[in-house]
């Protein structure tokens, strides 16, 4: 009886444990449910009023509401919430939006845009801003001469201690260069203003592309006299030489050199390399020589200078204050600069390709032999570039054959190839020279000569060869022998292009190549 005793109080005690651990499962799968009930917090009873229920405790979600959030946020892409805190801070950050920072910029003052404005290309701006901005430059040039006539006043009052230095030097360079800009100011103001009122057009140069002109080389040849008599000692005078190149209202300045130690062989080289850019075909250069005379220093005069440089508080003692010496017009007046002008050439697109200049007003006490020397060499800016399919006509054989060939216009020629993947592995089958065309303008060919659209013809000329023969493209004439080209394209825009692009090539050739016997390469003139 005692075992049966044992075994019933161990059964009773497994069916126990069992209820324990069933409860236990119970609690943990309410707990997950008994956590959405935080999602929303509860309102607050006003006062005097009790909650609904029994108990404080707010109630739980239904089920169909959990799944309508948790399918929200299945489509907004929210990732799962792990506590109370978590899913709170996620609803304020998708409820309430960060604030942004809008910053409002103001326009920049307008000092910027006037500084923008003077480094622009001044063709690129009407007369009336040209007109402003020479107005301004008028104005600093005026400032420059002042305060090189004050410097050259200073230096005057002096005495003799400053003469011939490179102070002295440097302020009457200064001077004649500010002067000189100043006036092509001037004249290009009223340029622009009798251009504005219509009286001097050139619209036979209004198509044509710009261009630049470079200066390199200056050189100066002294006279044969002059030169061997530099070692005497009846040559007591040194002859400082600067070049002003002037192009409308731009005047460009070259560094200074004298007779005392810039000579090299017999002439002044200048090593300044001058570009002027912006300027059309019909440019007229002017080159000025100006020179300036100056007294050899004495042996004497360097000695009692390099003492007055070793004690100067000695010298300060006993000497006496120099009288200031004014300008006889008074503080204000402008000063006239010694520097005088000695020689002067004229440059243009025809006379380009010299190399030697005859200057005009050469003084007969002058060193110059009368010349100056230098290269200059002239570049288009826009260079006219095509490249596409065109079908061209042929002779063969008596009979006319259209090739279909890639063409690229560059350089002045017309270069077709059979594919366009030719155009870097082979040479050329042909070429079209731009600068042999003798057509007035490139148009397009009537239907009752060729009925095939989009058809346009250029004819170009060459010295006649022995075995050439009229036939359906070539034409002799003597000496001459003409050639006509038919190009077709394959649609009205292409021709149109096409023919717009080698019209203003045409331009461009015929109003910066003077001489159409000279080849040519590339841009350079």
């Amino acid at each position: 009886m005692g075992e049966l005793d044992d075994l019933l109080d161990e059964a009773i005690a497994k069916e126990e444990e069992e209820e324990k651990v069933q409860e236990v499962k119970k609690m943990v799968e309410t707990k997950p449910k008994q956590s959405v009930k935080f999602a929303e917090e509860p309102k607050a009873p006003p006062r005097g009023r009790k909650p609904s229920g029994s108990t404080g405790v707010p109630k739980s979600t239904s089920a169909d509401n959990i799944k309508s959030c948790l399918e929200e946020d299945r489509e907004r892409n929210v990732p799962l919430l792990y506590s109370v805190e978590c899913y709170r801070s996620q609803r304020k950050i998708t409820t309430r939006p960060p604030p942004q920072k809008i910053i409002k910029r103001e326009p920049p003052p307008r000092k910027a845009v006037v500084e923008r404005q003077e480094s622009m290309v001044m063709r690129h701006m009407s007369n009336k801003e040209k007109i402003q901005t020479l107005t301004a430059e008028i104005a600093q040039q005026q400032a420059i001469i002042h305060q090189s006539t004050q410097a050259i006043n200073v230096i005057s009052s002096r005495g003799d201690s400053l003469k011939g230095t490179t102070e002295e030097l440097e302020a009457e360079r200064l001077l004649v260069i500010a002067t000189q800009r100043r006036l092509a100011c001037l004249g290009e103001v009223q340029r622009l203003k009798q251009e504005h009122n219509g009286r001097s057009r050139n619209p036979s140069n209004e198509g044509a592309s710009k261009g630049s002109v470079t200066i390199a080389n200056i050189r100066l040849p002294l006279k044969t006299e002059y030169i061997f008599s530099m070692g005497s000692k009846q040559d007591r005078q040194i002859h400082h030489f600067l070049v002003l190149i002037r192009n409308g209202a731009h005047v460009i300045a070259t560094h200074l050199l004298s007779t005392l130690d810039g000579i090299s062989g017999d002439c002044l080289p200048f090593t300044n390399m001058i570009t002027m850019n912006d300027i059309g075909s019909d440019f007229l250069v002017e080159v000025e020589v100006y020179s300036m005379q100056t007294r050899r220093p004495e042996a004497k005069e360097k000695k009692s200078n390099l003492l007055f440089n070793i004690t100067p508080k000695k010298s300060k003692r006993n000497a006496s204050p120099l009288p200031v010496v004014c300008s006889p017009g008074g503080p204000g007046a402008v000063r006239t600069s010694n520097f005088l002008l000695v020689g002067a050439a004229r440059i243009n697109l025809q006379t380009s390709r010299n190399e030697k200049f005859s200057l005009n007003k050469v003084p007969f006490l002058c060193p110059l032999e009368g010349s100056i020397h230098m290269k200059v060499k002239c570049y288009i800016n826009a260079e006219v570039e095509e490249r596409g399919f065109l079908t061209m006509f042929d002779d063969v054989n008596g009979f006319g054959a259209w090739h279909r060939r890639w063409c690229a216009l560059s350089g002045g020629y017309i270069s077709y190839w059979k594919y366009p993947d030719d155009e870097r592995r082979k040479a050329p089958i042909g070429s079209l020279s731009l600068k042999e065309c003798v057509s007035k303008k490139i148009e397009l060919v009537a239907r009752e000569y060729c009925a095939r659209p989009n058809t346009f013809e250029l004819v170009t000329s060459r010295p006649a060869k022995a075995t050439d023969e009229d036939n359906l493209v070539l034409t002799c004439e003597g000496n001459i022998t003409k050639i006509k080209w038919w190009i077709s394209a394959d649609t009205k825009d292409e021709r149109i292009t096409w023919m717009d692009k080698l019209n203003k090539a045409l331009v461009n050739l015929r109003q910066w190549n003077k001489d159409p016997s000279k080849k040519q390469h590339g841009t350079l003139i």
